[in-house]
């Protein structure tokens, strides 16, 4: 007789677990050193541990592809690499970041006149990476603008990448000001496990025509076999629905009306928004129905510090508020970012979570090498 899966809190925490993915980008990653101060290092950032933080290059990409949420060389399903460019980087304004996410020059010009291709442009010392005067041709190459919109989130099924993932483990969201900008530093976590994430052609599901317009579907969680199921527009990246990977008797496919923007474009440093949304259809193969409030809030540019490198990213704060009769229950959550990458991190609370930059994670997941 089949067994009814469980799964139970991985599958309540669907949209907060929704920030997931992969990006196409050549990212590179230099030896640690001993350091004082970020200026002794390439990468601009000096960690507490006394190593450098690694560098990572801006890189165009030849080939429409990145899922939202991760950052890293992106390789297809088959194990294949996914064709990637290169950088090239001249000397440019150093800007400061208002307080409304737009970008002011501050008159001051770099020295550097790099036209080598993969010459880093990521200067975390500095107020913001450089600015590319020619960049390479390609369908997405990092402006540092200020703002990420649609054609800096490439996405495309059938791509996989490595993330280091911790769970239930102790974070700290509050980041540390390093020459200026907030930092969180998100390298090593206890328990971290490499998994690496694969799109799926959510046409080929046995659930596709019931999301007819997804653009992709992806496993949430490590803890659970659930997938999202996402939909790519030119003003949001919105979950459709969640489903098991396989059709039977104890199947999940619920869906999202409306469904749930994961982000809205242009993203800048102030962005905010709340959706209201029922949630029906099957769990475990019961007829289920709940309603959501899903508010997601940008908390200003800074960098997050990953396995594969230093990214200059948006910080977005989530919270899920999850009604089931009279039980409420909340989720909490962080995503880094950023622009060409996706999300190079993102952490899940765990159930009924009442500190927005809270400390223990049902998973932490960032990206790596």
């Amino acid at each position: 007789m089949p067994t009814r899966p469980t799964h139970g809190d991985a599958h309540w925490r669907a949209p907060v677990a929704a920030w997931l993915g992969i990006a196409m980008a050549a990212c590179t990653e230099t030896a640690a050193a001993d350091c004082q101060s970020g200026a002794q290092c390439a990468s601009g950032v000096c960690l507490a541990s006394g190593l450098c933080a690694p560098v990572s290059t801006d890189a165009t990409t030849t080939d429409a592809g990145a899922l939202f949420g991760g950052d890293g060389l992106a390789r297809r399903s088959d194990g294949t690499a996914a064709p990637d460019g290169t950088g090239d980087t001249t000397g440019a304004a150093n800007p400061d970041a208002t307080n409304d996410g737009s970008l002011a020059t501050d008159g001051a010009s770099a020295t550097q006149d790099a036209k080598s291709d993969g010459a880093a442009d990521l200067a975390v010392a500095d107020v913001s990476p450089a600015f590319d005067a020619d960049p390479t041709p390609g369908p997405c190459k990092p402006n540092h603008d200020g703002q990420i919109v649609v054609s800096e989130m490439p996405l495309a099924a059938g791509l996989s990448v490595p993330f280091q993932v911790a769970e239930n483990v102790t974070v700290d969201l509050k980041p540390k000001t390093v020459e200026g900008k907030p930092t969180w530093d998100l390298v090593t976590l206890a328990g971290d496990a490499k998994l690496t994430v694969t799109t799926l052609d959510p046409g080929k599901q046995w659930f596709s025509k019931h999301y007819p317009d997804a653009t992709y579907a992806v496993q949430l969680t490590k803890a659970s076999p659930l997938l999202g199921v996402f939909r790519l527009s030119a003003t949001s990246l919105d979950l459709l629905g969640v489903a098991s990977a396989q059709d039977g008797l104890f199947a999940t496919r619920v869906t999202y009306d409306p469904p749930v923007p994961m982000l809205q474009f242009p993203l800048t440093a102030t962005s905010a928004w709340a959706t209201k949304t029922t949630v029906s259809g099957l769990l475990d193969g019961v007829v289920v129905a709940w309603s959501e409030t899903v508010e997601l809030t940008a908390m200003g540019q800074g960098h997050l510090l990953a396995p594969l490198g230093a990214f200059p990213v948006i910080a977005v704060r989530g919270r899920v508020e999850k009604k089931v009769g009279l039980l409420t229950t909340v989720y909490r959550s962080y995503a880094f970012v950023a622009e060409c990458y996706g999300v190079v991190g993102k952490v899940d609370s765990k159930a009924n979570e009442s500190q927005p930059e809270f400390t223990q994670a049902a998973e932490a997941r960032r990206v790596g090498p």
